[in-house]
């Protein structure tokens, strides 16, 4: 199973990605960052100004759920992650995109069953 990617544009996504990482800490996710490769497969600026992205990785064995109570819990830190997305994009105006196979869509517009459709495919 794979890692679920990241991307934040925007004005300040260095600041947009402490604030992340501040926000899921308490729901057991945690954030690798790492550089926007120059020409990443499928990535559209969502804000054409944008200055610098920042691409994270989030272990997809945290969000995938095999079992009801897991899958609960798994939930839960999803809703995280997806409300710390919306916040981020009104206080930092910065977009959290999330990279699939169809291309990048917006965190915070996803709901957490979406969510964790997206990081149990293959």
């Amino acid at each position: 199973m794979r890692d679920l990617e990241l991307i934040l544009t925007g004005a300040a996504p260095e600041a947009a990605a402490r604030a992340l990482a501040a926000a899921l800490d308490d729901a057991g996710l945690a954030l690798t960052p790492r550089p926007l490769p120059a020409a990443a497969p499928g990535h559209k600026a969502a804000d054409p100004v944008a200055v610098v992205s920042l691409m994270l990785a989030i272990p997809s064995a945290v969000l995938a759920a095999s079992d009801i109570a897991d899958r609960i819990a798994k939930r839960r830190r999803a809703k995280a992650l997806v409300e710390a997305a919306a916040r981020i994009r009104i206080e930092h105006r910065v977009e959290v995109l999330t990279v699939t196979l169809d291309g990048t869509r917006a965190l915070a517009d996803l709901d957490p069953y979406a969510l964790l459709e997206l990081v149990g495919r293959d």
